[in-house]
């Protein structure tokens, strides 16, 4: 089987493997798992790997073990039984993201590490959009699949509201990062005009945002900048 990142957004599977490079194998649920390319990698790199995804027909490594897992629901693992959940690009999928949250830290083990990805729709670029057209980069009209549910997405979270469920189920950040810069491949213009957007939300950004810890975060490279929402956490 050859490896590639399949479909994944540019450079979203080689930062999430960074983030995992210094970490000792164990038991992962990669969930939902798509094609299964990444739950592929783990595997070679010596992690126990369990991929999971409500469609097992799309997944392409059938000697992976699978489990079909709908995320909206509980999951069908016992309290502290893993030791790594990656959920690539699957909160805005969801009706409850807090519930899932939830339900991640249930099945991970104290210690345990939790990586999630969702779009970033706090960058300047997605703000612009939402503001211009209604919808934020990455949602709307062009991605929906009448056909297929389970494709389309449904529900835009921002940072703070990760951060708010990730604290609530008992979920320490240790980094926030990103795949790629959205001025990437912009022109002169377009980028210009987007650094000055930038000056004026930080200049509001700091006026108006009274917690100290997520002003920081807002302000940060990774949510100003970044295409795809990468954050990185621990189970207490």
């Amino acid at each position: 089987m050859d490896i590639d990142f399949g479909h994944a957004t540019s450079g979203l599977h080689q930062r999430i493997l960074e983030l995992l490079e210094k970490e000792d194998s164990g038991l992962l649920l990669d969930a939902p798992t798509g094609t299964g390319k990444l739950s592929y990698i783990l595997k070679e790199k010596g992690f126990d790997v369990i991929a999971g995804d409500i469609d097992e027909d799309v997944v392409q490594d059938k000697n992976i073990q699978f489990k079909k897992i709908d995320l909206n629901a509980s999951l069908p693992f016992g309290d502290h039984s893993l030791d790594f959940v990656i959920n690539v690009e699957g909160l805005e999928h969801l009706e409850n993201p807090h519930y899932t949250i939830k339900e991640f830290a249930r099945v991970l083990k104290s210690g345990g590490k939790l990586i999630i990805t969702t779009p970033n729709v706090l960058n300047i670029f997605s703000r612009l959009r939402y503001f211009l057209i209604g919808y934020h980069e990455h949602f709307g009209d062009y991605y929906a699949d009448e056909n297929n549910f389970y494709v389309l997405h449904i529900n835009p979270v921002g940072f703070p509201e990760i951060d708010f469920a990730l604290r609530g189920a008992g979920l320490v950040i240790e980094e926030v990062t990103m795949n790629q810069d959205v001025r990437n491949n912009r022109g002169v213009l377009v980028r210009l005009f987007l650094d000055f957007c930038v000056l004026l939300t930080k200049a509001v950004t700091r006026q108006k945002v009274q917690n100290g810890r997520i002003k920081d975060y807002l302000l940060s490279k990774p949510l100003i900048f970044g295409e795809i929402l990468i954050v990185k956490c621990r189970k207490k």
